[in-house]
């Protein structure tokens, strides 16, 4: 029902439960549908084939059909049958790989190419989009879903199902991070949190960033740069400022704790191994757990390099270092860290235990570095691992004689051992005291 007006016409869709002003000649009466991305006045959701006028640019008439036609015609796609909440399409819960544009109801419009959405939506990487790396990037979600490593979309699924009350078998896995409803255009505004796009899967019917207090500022956070030129994350900053960044930790940690045991990974064929991110004994170092090395900050590169003794143990951002959709790099790793492309693409192809009962368990795995993954870790880190593991006052490892190839390899020292295989979640090293540099045998934390 559409009822004009000489300076305004108000459109009201989905059973008159949703306000939407098409022409903004006064402010609009907003809610939470009404302040979203889908219902923005000119960049909301436009499908295709669906006539404008009578519909405006954001009514739900776009997503939802409520009758089998519009205009004596169904707009694309035709599915022949009704899907949940009166969606024009559904999810396939049959696809676990390679999914298709017909496979999830997002995609339709979420697509680098072949979008429902009149003009198309552009959706690059995290690294891309708050990194303001310039090559590489995915334009499309679909897209993203689709390269070599990604949340898989089942696997969402079934979880969501075990622990979010408000997730059905109907529910699209989508839905666990964002609501439609209300999610914001983020990408439209790199540096504004407030723009936010996601809801945390515990908190559904609230945004997360768009208050104060629910940024990166809560921990002790450096953003990291984005190019050599000295600006900063989100979105290339001139100042670094770390209110700028939602907490992605808490974010991402309503799933991914040291509680959930059960987190099946289809692509990995296993469940995947608990984070610990809190100031805990247990907890990663990357995360609130203090860092423990005494180097004055020489092993780290800017915008990292502090001096310890002025205690700025910083806290890095699961975005730091991972994308949220898809990746070409194992465990979703970004295409760029702290504004250096590694070589691509990165493949953890060790797999290492929960705990390393000594760093001599990489004996007779693959010792041949991996190029690719110590240029990650040297995004942060220096070049020079041998001080960190051997030169250093508080180096881990002495060199005694006749021991290197227990971890470098049979040609004594001459290959490096890969990083992943003693630094990854949850990792620790228990060192013996014939090997440690302080002759006694002790236990380190290593990520």
């Amino acid at each position: 029902m559409v009822q004009k007006y000489a300076s305004f016409t108000i459109s009201f869709c989905c059973l008159a439960t949703l306000l939407t002003v098409a022409l903004t000649t006064i402010p609009a009466q907003a809610g939470p549908y009404g302040d979203s991305a889908h219902a923005h006045a000119t960049a909301g959701v436009q499908r295709t084939g669906v006539p404008i006028p009578p519909y405006c640019i954001g009514n739900c008439v776009h997503c939802h059909e409520q009758h089998a036609s519009i205009a004596g015609a169904e707009p694309s796609p035709t599915s022949g049958a009704p899907s949940p909440y009166a969606l024009f399409a559904g999810f396939n819960p049959a696809t676990l790989t390679n999914y298709l544009q017909s496979d999830n109801f997002c995609f339709y419009c979420h697509a680098g190419s072949g979008s429902l959405q009149s003009g198309g939506i552009t959706n690059e990487d995290y690294a891309t989009t708050f990194g303001s790396s310039t090559t590489g990037s995915t334009t499309g979600i679909l897209e993203a879903f689709n390269l070599d490593n990604y949340h898989n979309l089942y696997d969402i699924s079934v979880f969501s199902r075990s622990y979010f009350s408000y997730f059905t078998s109907a529910t699209n896995p989508c839905v666990a991070c964002h609501n439609p409803h209300r999610a914001k255009r983020n990408c439209s505004e790199p540096d504004n949190p407030a723009l936010a796009a996601i809801s945390r899967p515990t908190d559904h019917e609230n945004l997360w960033g768009d208050n104060t207090n629910e940024r990166m500022d809560s921990y002790d956070y450096q953003p990291p740069v984005v190019s050599l030129t000295g600006t900063y994350e989100p979105g290339g900053t001139i100042t670094e400022d770390s209110s700028l960044t939602p907490d992605y930790n808490a974010f991402c940690g309503d799933c991914h704790n040291s509680t959930y045991s059960n987190i099946w990974s289809t692509p990995l064929g296993r469940n995947l191994h608990l984070i610990d991110w809190r100031n805990t004994s247990t907890g990663d170092k990357h995360g609130q757990n203090p860092a423990t090395d005494t180097i004055s900050g020489r092993d780290i590169q800017p915008p990292y390099e502090i001096l310890y003794s002025n205690q700025s143990n910083y806290t890095l951002s699961c975005l730091d270092c991972h994308e949220p959709h898809g990746s070409p790099n194992s465990f979703l790793i970004r295409r760029a860290v702290n504004g250096k492309p590694p070589n691509l693409p990165i493949v953890f192809y060790a797999t290492p235990p929960e705990t390393v009962t000594t760093i001599w368990t990489a004996k007779g795995l693959n010792t041949t570095v991996d190029p690719a993954v110590r240029a990650l870790c040297i995004s942060c880190h220096i070049t020079n691992n041998k001080a960190i593991h051997h030169d250093e006052d508080d180096a881990p490892y002495d060199k005694p004689s006749g021991l290197c190839d227990d971890c470098h390899g049979d040609t004594a020292g001459a290959n490096k051992i890969i990083c992943e295989q003693c630094h990854f979640h949850g990792s620790e090293v228990h060192i013996p005291a014939d090997e440690s540099k302080s002759g006694v045998a002790e236990t380190r934390r290593t990520f």
